[in-house]
């Protein structure tokens, strides 16, 4: 799969704007069908260049959000981004979800890290103490591009591409 670094670097050369479509998992099986079967494909028409799928803060919906970027890549042949929340998380279990990630063959990550009520069991993580910020990682080559230049999304993505 293409890296969306890649994606947005062409279409700013050519000129033209980049089409995305976000997601948020569906919170029953039927909403994940519609969504699967029906929106995706109909979405696909509109060639969109990359699609992306959230989760809910603290991970609450991160296999969701694994399996729906699965089959969009798998079953529709379009880039994919996963997100990934970094808040409450320790190094080892964001080093386990890259890695399952990066079994999927998921090339394209965006790595939220903001602050929360309640701090990460690992104080260790670089981005534990304030506002949201963004950065996307490839996974396969753990080569940061800023989305959002902050010093805190900096040293989010240089500890995501540590890992």
């Amino acid at each position: 799969m293409q890296l969306v670094r890649d994606i947005y670097a062409a279409k700013r050369a050519a000129g033209k704007p980049v089409i995305s479509f976000e997601f948020f998992p569906p919170k029953t099986d039927e909403g994940d069908r519609a969504l699967l079967e029906k929106t995706i494909p109909t979405l696909k028409q509109t060639r969109p260049d990359y699609c992306s799928v959230t989760y809910g803060a603290g991970g609450g919906t991160r296999e969701k959000t694994l399996m729906i970027v699965d089959r969009i890549q798998k079953e529709q042949g379009l880039v994919a981004v996963a997100h990934l929340t970094c808040v409450c998380s320790t190094k080892d279990e964001i080093r386990a979800l890259l890695g399952q990630i990066q079994a999927l063959g998921v090339r394209n990550v965006l790595a939220l890290a903001a602050s929360s009520r309640s701090h990460p069991a690992d104080s260790s993580f670089p981005a534990s103490s304030s506002s949201s910020s963004a950065t996307s990682t490839s996974s396969a080559s753990a080569s940061p591009v800023s989305l959002k230049d902050t010093s805190r999304a900096k040293r989010a993505s240089s500890w995501i591409g540590n890992t």
